[in-house]
């Protein structure tokens, strides 16, 4: 299982209700160790269904899911009302410089790439 997303309990409301959401809509997920984040098999066809069962869950605008699609050197990057396809350093410096400017400390704004 090619598990290519990322989640941090600590980002979403009602984690338990998102992790039915995710299971219902055909998401395989595994549990992180002994923590509750979780990582999910994405596939890129159906980021659209996966992003918006996210960002309903985001707890704060700035708090994301990053989503790496390495065998189409893609990264996604999934906000509260936005979400990201990043292909380049260019375009993932200007994705980080926005997220910034919503709040996010600077030292969060780096996530996994796969361009």
């Amino acid at each position: 299982m090619d598990f290519n997303a990322f989640i941090v309990a600590w980002t979403m409301h009602d984690f338990t209700q998102l992790k039915k959401k995710l299971t219902g809509n055909g998401f395989a997920f595994s549990r992180e160790g002994q923590s509750e984040h979780i990582r999910v098999t994405v596939p890129i066809e159906r980021l659209e269904v996966f992003a918006s069962l996210c960002q309903a869950h985001l707890n704060e605008p700035f708090n994301y899911v990053d989503i790496q699609f390495s065998g189409q050197g893609k990264t996604a990057v999934v906000f509260q009302e936005k979400t990201f396809v990043i292909t380049s350093p260019e375009e993932n410096e200007l994705v980080k410089q926005w997220a910034i400017g919503l709040g996010l400390p600077p030292e969060q704004a780096e996530w996994s790439t796969s361009y």
